[in-house]
């Protein structure tokens, strides 16, 4: 049970980065083509759910973004989620794996977020020693839940008092919203860039590292993590 308790207590940090993730996911939720283009994060919103790419282009991102299968080999670990945007609206739905490199089989934690999103500016942003084009985006989780897929992850949930909770049940999805897991307030800054050159399209979010994340005077990430890839479905 040490590697599988290991491994949830890991995963619990995941939860909390998947919520970031989201956030590139759902920027451009309210554009009207990258605000007023002032980077104050005070642009007029409007009903195109398109942002600005690489290309130039206005790229439209309303559908599914993967953001595939992630393996920790050190760990034994895997996780995936699939994100949603609709209208003013996001969804997402990310699954781990505390015993599989290779999003196998059914999951051990499964997370569910939803919520709404307004967009702001663009700006430069740097990604990898270069500048590229990002979009400011204010962002606020609406649903937050957290379900145990099985008797161990069960277990360790209730052992650890996870989120704060220690009364899981398996399969039962539980609101962690305002708790240690996804602490409030439920509102977030972000920003996000396009690569509409690669195929399918890139979606990608500031860095939001608490070690390495760099913020403008008005808390917005000025850093695009290269790690971060969403691909259109």
């Amino acid at each position: 049970m040490k590697k599988v308790r290991n491994g949830f207590i890991k995963n619990l940090r995941y939860f909390c980065l998947l919520v970031v993730i989201v956030f590139g996911l759902i920027a451009i939720v309210g554009s009207n083509g990258g605000g007023n283009g002032d980077g104050d994060g005070d642009g007029d919103s409007g009903s195109s759910l398109t942002i600005t790419g690489e290309s130039g282009n206005q790229v439209d991102l309303n559908g599914s973004w993967s953001a595939g299968c992630t393996a920790d080999v050190d760990a034994g670990e895997s996780e995936k989620s699939v994100n949603t945007i609709s209208g003013s609206s996001f969804s997402m739905t990310g699954h781990v794996w505390t015993n599989s490199t290779v999003c196998s089989g059914a999951s051990d934690i499964t997370i569910s977020i939803s919520g709404t999103a307004t967009l702001g500016g663009e700006v430069t942003a740097t990604m990898s020693g270069s500048s590229v084009t990002a979009t400011k985006a204010d962002l606020v989780i609406s649903t937050a839940q957290l379900t145990m897929n099985n008797a161990d992850t069960t277990s360790d949930a209730n052992s650890y008092g996870t989120c704060g909770i220690t009364d899981w049940t398996e399969g039962v999805p539980k609101n962690v919203l305002g708790t240690d897991c996804q602490p409030l307030p439920e509102s977030y800054k972000d920003i996000t860039y396009i690569d509409d050159t690669a195929d399918p399209d890139l979606m990608y979010g500031g860095i939001e590292s608490d070690e390495d994340e760099t913020l403008d005077a008005n808390g917005y990430p000025t850093e695009i993590d290269p790690d971060s890839a969403q691909a259109r479905m």
